[in-house]
C-alpha cells in the first residue's frame, strides 16, 4: 500500500506546491516572488499546515487558517491530482479532523477552484456562497 509522509509545512513546500497551480491563483500569479513568499509565511503565521510526500517527492500542502473560525486550504500538484486523487482524499479526509482537532475548532469553511465534488466528498456542506476579499496592490 502506497503512503503519504507528512510534515510541518515550510515556505518553499508551499511556493512549489503553488507554482504550477498559478493558473488557478492569477492574483498569487502575479505575485513577486518577496510577495508570495509572505503569503506562505501568512499561512505559516496564521494557522497549522502540513506539506506531503510521496516517494520522497512533495505532492501537495494541506492546512487551516484560523481568527476564530477555520478556513480550510489545499494545493496539489497537478501531475498528482488525476494519478493519485483516491490516496489525496483519504489523506485529506485525515489530516483535516487532525489539524480540526490541534486548533480546537468548531466550524471550518472551504472554497474550491478546482473541485467543489472534492469538498462535498469531505463532508462539507454546500452553503452559501463566501465572499472574499482580495488584495490588489
Amino acid at each position: 500500500m502506497t503512503t503519504i509522509k507528512t510534515k510541518m509545512m515550510t515556505i518553499d513546500d508551499f511556493i512549489k506546491a503553488m507554482s504550477p497551480n498559478e493558473n488557478y491563483y492569477p492574483e498569487y500569479a502575479q505575485l513577486s516572488e518577496q510577495d508570495k513568499r509572505l503569503v506562505a509565511k501568512i499561512n505559516l503565521d496564521t494557522g497549522i499546515a502540513e506539506s506531503h510526500f510521496l516517494d520522497g517527492k512533495l505532492i501537495g500542502v494541506t492546512g487551516i487558517r484560523e481568527r476564530g473560525i477555520g478556513e480550510a486550504w489545499f494545493v496539489v500538484l497537478p501531475e498528482i491530482r488525476n494519478e493519485h486523487k483516491f490516496l489525496l482524499f483519504r489523506q485529506t479526509k485525515l489530516t483535516l479532523p487532525r489539524l480540526r482537532d490541534a486548533m480546537n475548532l468548531w466550524r471550518l469553511y472551504a472554497t474550491s477552484r478546482i473541485s467543489e465534488n472534492f469538498l462535498l466528498h469531505l463532508d462539507f456542506e454546500n452553503g452559501e456562497k463566501i465572499f472574499k476579499w482580495t488584495r490588489t496592490e
